[in-house]
C-alpha cells in the first residue's frame, strides 16, 4: 500500500470516529429542570440548590468528560466537566447537575446559577463549537420543576413532585393550573378545612334535595308497585270504603275499571264483613290477617281468594288498610283433582285400592251387616296387550269396567284393586243377591258382542260380627281363582279365536290360505305318520301360523302389488307377534314356537332367528312347506299365482336351501299323486 492510500484510510477511519461521536452526543439530552429550590433535594453540604439532570437515552453507555454547560449563547463554554475525570452516564441512565455558582464544592457544581423567570440551557460539545442540546424553559414557581414528558420527550410540562435522576411521573402543561395545584398542595390544612365546609354545606343541601326526591320517587314506586303489583291490592279505610284498588284486582273482580270496584264498601258484603269484623277489627288492628275465601263477585265471576289484611297507620290522613288477595282457584282445582285421584283409578275412573281398604274398615260395622265382597279378574289381558298392545288393553278394561259399574248400586264400593282386577264391597247385602248380581255380570258380559271381554267373579259374605273382614276378602279372592282355573282355558282360547275372527276381517285371504293349509297340513301329517298330539297340533298350526299379522298394518296386508324393503320389514315381523299370542295362552302355547320358526330357511337364511336344518322345529319346517305351495298358487294382494307344477318345480329347487329336502320331497309326491288321481 502506497503513502497516499494511507491518507485515505487514515481520513475515513477519523470520519468514522467522528460520526460515532457525533452520534454519541446526540443521545445526551437535557431532560428536567428546576431554577427554584427550596426544599425538595439537598446537594452534598444539604443546601437547597438548582439543579438540571441530564439522561441517556441512546442504547451506549456516553462519558460527558470535557463536555460544557452554559446559560449563555455566546459563552458556550462557561462551565465545562472536568477532562480529566470520565462522567459515564449508562443507557437510560440519568446525571444531576447543581447550578449553584459554586463550582468549588464540588465536581458537578456549575458556575452559573438557573433564572427562575426563565432561560436558555445549552449542552456543548467538548470541541466547544458544536450543541449536544439545548433548552430554553420559562417561568417556574418555585419547589416545581420543568421536564420532558416520559410519554413524548418532545414536550414539557411541569412536575410539582420532581422527580431528579428518575423516570418524569406525570406533569402539568399548564403554569396557571400548576400554580393552583401548588397552592392546594402547599396549604393543604386551609384547603381541607375550606373543602369541608363546602362538602358540608353540599351534603346537607343534597341530603335535603334527595330526601324531598325520594319521597317523590318512592310515591311513584309505591304507586306504579300498586298499580302493577301480580297479585290484586285493594286500600280502604277503616269502615270498609274501597280507596282504590290495582289492575290485578280489577281483573280477579271481573269489573269494568277501578271505579266501579271504589263503590263498594266491604261491609255490606255479608262474607266480607264476618272477615272485617269478627276477625280483623277484634284483633285491634295488630295482626296481619290472612285465610281462604270462596266468592262469587258483584259481576257474576266466581273465585277462590286466599287474601291478607294489614294496617297501615298514618298520624295525618288516618289509618289505611292494605288488603292482598291472590287467586288460587287453579290451585284450588289442582288440590282438588289431586285429592279425586288419591282415592280413584285414573284409568277407569273407578275408585282405587287405597279408597277401597279404607272403606272396608270404616264399613266393618254391625249394622252393615250381611257385607258381601266380590273380587273380579279380567281374563287374557297379557293376550289383548300382546296381540293389539296396551291401548286396545286399556280400552277393553275401560268397558269392563263400566259393565261392573252398571251392575251395581250406588252405595256400593267399587274399586280398581290391581292391573286387571276389581273389588266390590257390598254392605247389608246377602250371599243369594252376591250371586244374582254374578249371574246378571256374565250376561251382560255375553251381550256385548266383544268376545274379548271376560271376567271371572268370587265372592264371600260376612254374616256375624266376630268374623274378620280381611279373611272374608280373602275367601272372596280364593274363590274367584278357583272359577278362574276352570274357565281361563277356554276363554283364552274364546279371546284367541276372537283375534282370528278380527284377522280374518283385516284379510279374507288370511281366512282362506289358514283353511286351506289345514286342510293339506292334515293330509302331509297322514304321510309323515305324525301321532294323533303331533296331527293336532299341525293342524292348530295351520290355522295360527299368521296370526301375528293381527299387529301388521291393515294397509300393508291389503296393499295392490309389490312391498317395499320397510313394508317386507313390517310383514316379517308377524312371527314374533304370533309367538307372543300363542305363548299367552295355554291351549295354543304348544305351537308357539312352531310359529316363531314358520319363516326360517333349511340353509339358515331365514328370519326371525336364522336357525338351520334340524335347528328348526320339526312342524315348523313341515308348514313352511305347506305354506309356500299355497301362497304361490294362489293370488295375493302383493303376487299373481302360478301352476301347481311351477310351485312344486319351486319347491324342488329351493329343497336343501329353503325347505328340508325330506319333507319337499314327500309333499311333492303327495301333490302330483292328488294330481293324477284327479
Amino acid at each position: 500500500m502506497n503513502l497516499k492510500n494511507k491518507d485515505i484510510v487514515f481520513i475515513i477511519l477519523i470520519a468514522i470516529f467522528l460520526i460515532n461521536f457525533r452520534a454519541g452526543a446526540q443521545d445526551i439530552i437535557i431532560n428536567e429542570i428546576m431554577s427554584s429550590n427550596q426544599e425538595t433535594i439537598q446537594d452534598e453540604d444539604s443546601d437547597f440548590n438548582d439543579w438540571l439532570e441530564l439522561k441517556n437515552i441512546g442504547e451506549e453507555e456516553i462519558n460527558l468528560s470535557g463536555y460544557y454547560l452554559t446559560d449563555k449563547k455566546d459563552e458556550l463554554t462557561r462551565w465545562q466537566f472536568d477532562p480529566n475525570k470520565d462522567y459515564i452516564i449508562h443507557p437510560g441512565g440519568y446525571l444531576l447537575i447543581w447550578a449553584d455558582e459554586e463550582p468549588n464544592e464540588g465536581k458537578l457544581h456549575t458556575n452559573f446559577k438557573l433564572s427562575s423567570s426563565g432561560e436558555k440551557i445549552i449542552l456543548t460539545e467538548p470541541d466547544g463549537v458544536s450543541i449536544a442540546n439545548q433548552v430554553k424553559f420559562p417561568q417556574i414557581m418555585t419547589d416545581v420543576s420543568f421536564g420532558r414528558k416520559s410519554t413524548n420527550p418532545s414536550k414539557w410540562v411541569y412536575f410539582i413532585s420532581p422527580t431528579p435522576e428518575r423516570k418524569n411521573n406525570l406533569g402539568i402543561s399548564s403554569y396557571y393550573w400548576t400554580e393552583k395545584i401548588k397552592f392546594l398542595a402547599d396549604n393543604k390544612i386551609i384547603v381541607s378545612l375550606f373543602l369541608i365546609s363546602f362538602l358540608i354545606i353540599l351534603i346537607l343541601l343534597f341530603s335535603y334535595y334527595k330526601t324531598n326526591k325520594k319521597l317523590e320517587i318512592s310515591k311513584i314506586k309505591y304507586k306504579n308497585l300498586f298499580e302493577e303489583c301480580p297479585i290484586g291490592l285493594i286500600r280502604c279505610d277503616i269502615k270498609g270504603n274501597i280507596l282504590d284498588a290495582n289492575k290485578e284486582m280489577v281483573k280477579l273482580f271481573g269489573a269494568a275499571d277501578k271505579e266501579k270496584i271504589k263503590e263498594i264498601n266491604l261491609n255490606n258484603i255479608e262474607k266480607f264483613k264476618d272477615i272485617w269484623n269478627n276477625k280483623f277489627l277484634s284483633s285491634k288492628n295488630e295482626d296481619i290477617i290472612e285465610g281462604d275465601l270462596e266468592y262469587t263477585t258483584n259481576w257474576g265471576k266466581k273465585v277462590f281468594f286466599k287474601y291478607k289484611i294489614a294496617i297501615i297507620l298514618s298520624k295525618k290522613k288516618g289509618s289505611e288498610i292494605i288488603i292482598a288477595v291472590n287467586d288460587i282457584s287453579r290451585e284450588k282445582e289442582i288440590e282438588k283433582d289431586l285429592k279425586y285421584f288419591s282415592f280413584h283409578d285414573e284409568l277407569t275412573d273407578l275408585y282405587n285400592r287405597r279408597y277401597f281398604e279404607n272403606e272396608i274398615k270404616r264399613l266393618d260395622a254391625k249394622r252393615q251387616l250381611p257385607i258381601s265382597i266380590i273380587i273380579a279378574d279380567f281374563n287374557g289381558l297379557k293376550i289383548i296387550n300382546d296381540s293389539y298392545g296396551h291401548k286396545k288393553g286399556d280400552e277393553i278394561l275401560i268397558q269392563a269396567a263400566q259393565i261392573l259399574n252398571e251392575s251395581f248400586r250406588e252405595e256400593d264400593i267399587l274399586a280398581r284393586y290391581g292391573g286387571d282386577e276389581f273389588a266390590v264391597l257390598l254392605p247389608n247385602t246377602t250371599k243369594e243377591a252376591v250371586e244374582r248380581i254374578i249371574k246378571r255380570i256374565k250376561e251382560k258380559c255375553k251381550n256385548t258382542n266383544n268376545d274379548l271381554i271376560s271376567i271371572s267373579l268370587g265372592s264371600a259374605t260376612k254374616e256375624k260380627p266376630e268374623q274378620d273382614i280381611n279373611e272374608i276378602l280373602k275367601k272372596a279372592d280364593d274363590n274367584m281363582y278357583k272359577n278362574k282355573l276352570s274357565e281361563s282355558r277356554s276363554s283364552k282360547s274364546n279371546i284367541v279365536q276372537g283375534i282370528i275372527k278380527i284377522l280374518n276381517e283385516k284379510s279374507n285371504e288370511t281366512k282362506e290360505h289358514s283353511l286351506r293349509m289345514t286342510k293339506m297340513a292334515f293330509e302331509l301329517s297322514k304321510k309323515l305318520n305324525l301321532s294323533n298330539t303331533e296331527q293336532k297340533r299341525l293342524s292348530i298350526l295351520a290355522a295360527l301360523h299368521d296370526i301375528g299379522k293381527i299387529n301388521i298394518d291393515e294397509n300393508i296386508l291389503k296393499k295392490k302389488g309389490s312391498l317395499n324393503d320397510n313394508e317386507w320389514e313390517a310383514i316379517k315381523k308377524h312371527s314374533e307377534y304370533g309367538y307372543k299370542i300363542a305363548k299367552s295362552s295355554e291351549v295354543f302355547a304348544e305351537v308357539a314356537d312352531d310359529i316363531l320358526a314358520h319363516h326360517e330357511y333349511w340353509n339358515g337364511e331365514g328370519y326371525p332367528n336364522g336357525l338351520e336344518k334340524e335347528e328348526i322345529p320339526y312342524l315348523a319346517r313341515i308348514i313352511t312347506i305347506i305354506d309356500a305351495y299355497d301362497v304361490m298358487t294362489h293370488d295375493s294382494s302383493y303376487s299373481k299365482a302360478v301352476s301347481k307344477e311351477e310351485a312344486l318345480k319351486e319347491i324342488e329347487n329351493c329343497a336343501g336351501s329353503q325347505f328340508d329336502p325330506y319333507l319337499s320331497e314327500v309333499f311333492i309326491k303327495m301333490v302330483r299323486n292328488q294330481e293324477r288321481c284327479e
